[in-house]
């Protein structure tokens, strides 16, 4: 069992060639990407590694991250966590998340803080990305509670990859074409795009709504571009795998979300109180 959970270099090398990464990347680039992998044993096939490159020449950007629910799981694990919080507090720009962690070996709370102003994502220009400005506090606590782990757990979490909140990325989604879309081969047929099409408007609306990052959304879109440019019968039906597969990857993750809300609501703190507001803004 241990041998097959282990992450390879050659099970890493197989996800950045089935994703297209192996050749938008330098060398060293998955060299680094590989080595996060191994060293952390983040699986790409499960979305606990991505890879986010754009722009060309000197505006190119090539960034690693993980997920947030990656730092929920381990968290999870530690025998010596004993309770966490993070909450908000002010409106707009002024507004900050607090975090607040009890280990059972330390006497005292380990308390990290963060300020939106320095946190909050942008566009070239200058409005907030759309998760930011639908959904700012969640992102902030998003931010805080990934920070204040590597902070608090540093031997366990110290080399964590930043989560997609912390990385700045451009606002929209990978393009939606054909990579090669001159290339006749490359073309989508028509009843394959439309097997594809429900499943795309759930991810668009995911993504706007702040449900998954950016990061998250792209992988699962590559992965349907993929699979339609197989032959019409077998698009569809790896389509239909990719979509049950992502609702399995959905649900665990609201449910991952749900567990931690739950513990955010246990009173970390002896003799502290949780007030109602906070309550209600708990990540």
């Amino acid at each position: 069992m241990a041998n097959e959970l282990e992450i390879t270099e050659s099970k890493v090398t197989e996800w950045l060639e089935a994703f297209g990464y192996a050749k938008k990347t330098s060398p060293e680039e998955r060299a680094q990407f590989i080595g996060i992998a191994r060293e952390l044993q983040l699986n790409p096939f499960k979305r606990e590694l991505f890879l986010v490159v754009y722009g060309q020449g000197d505006n190119r950007t090539c960034s690693i991250i993980t997920g947030y629910e990656v730092y929920l799981k381990r968290a999870s694990r530690l025998n010596i966590l004993d309770g966490w919080k993070v909450w908000t507090d002010g409106e707009g720009e002024k507004m900050k998340a607090y975090c607040r962690i009890m280990r059972k070996d330390w006497k005292e709370p380990f308390e990290w803080e963060v300020d939106f102003r320095e946190c909050a994502q942008h566009k070239k220009d200058g409005a907030l990305t759309r998760p930011w400005l639908q959904q700012p506090r969640f992102m902030l606590r998003k931010v805080c509670a990934a920070q204040a782990m590597r902070l608090c757990f540093p031997d366990e979490m110290g080399g964590m990859p930043y989560i997609g909140e912390e990385v700045s990325q451009e606002d929209e989604l990978i393009d939606r074409t054909p990579t090669s879309p001159k290339d006749e081969a490359t073309r989508v047929a028509p009843i394959t795009e439309a097997s594809r099409r429900p499943f795309m408007k759930r991810l668009h609306e995911l993504y706007d709504a702040g449900t998954i990052t950016k990061a998250q959304a792209q992988e699962w879109e590559k992965e349907s571009n993929q699979a339609s440019l197989l032959e019409p019968a077998e698009a569809m039906a790896a389509i239909a795998g990719i979509t049950q597969r992502f609702d399995r990857w959905l649900k665990e993750t609201e449910e991952l979300d749900n567990a931690a809300e739950q513990a955010f609501q246990k009173d970390v703190t002896p003799g502290a109180e949780t007030t109602e507001e906070n309550q209600e803004e708990l990540f």
